[in-house]
């Protein structure tokens, strides 16, 4: 029997790939990770993260993981970055990737197809809308 064999081949992101990735880290998700240890807006001598920026109502990913518990989490903020690594990957793979998945519940759908949509912006008919494109399968015998 062979032996696996990966092959890993680097290519540069598409412009609109980019162009999304750039719209993903504008959300309030990311912006609430990356301006996680400076002082907080409020005057308050805490640090974004321990004051008025710890929850992110007006996000686009944290609402969904909060979606029981809209005061948050034990590890909020730092709960979001696990799921928002993965969206900037599945950028980074291929848009497709961000779409909704039609074998999950159609909350998630919806959630996911406003997700799409925020970081597809002007760019969502150069992506097929917000919803995953029917693959043809071509068999050859």
């Amino acid at each position: 029997m062979m032996g696996k064999e990966d092959n890993i081949v680097f290519c540069a992101m598409s412009d609109v790939q980019k162009r999304v990735y750039r719209r993903m880290l504008q959300l309030p998700d990311i912006q609430c990770l990356i301006n996680k240890n400076l002082p907080c807006s409020c005057g308050s001598p805490l640090t974004q993260v321990e004051c008025c920026k710890r929850l992110v109502p007006d996000g686009a990913i944290w609402p969904y993981l909060h979606r029981d518990n809209h005061d948050g989490c034990d590890s909020c903020s730092f709960c979001l970055v696990l799921p928002c690594l993965v969206k900037l990957q599945q950028i980074s793979n291929h848009l497709e990737l961000i779409k909704p998945n039609l074998k999950d519940d159609p909350d998630k759908q919806s959630k996911d197809a406003e997700f799409a949509a925020a970081v597809f912006g002007p760019d969502i008919d150069l992506v097929g809308g917000t919803h995953k494109m029917k693959a043809s399968w071509v068999s050859v015998m």
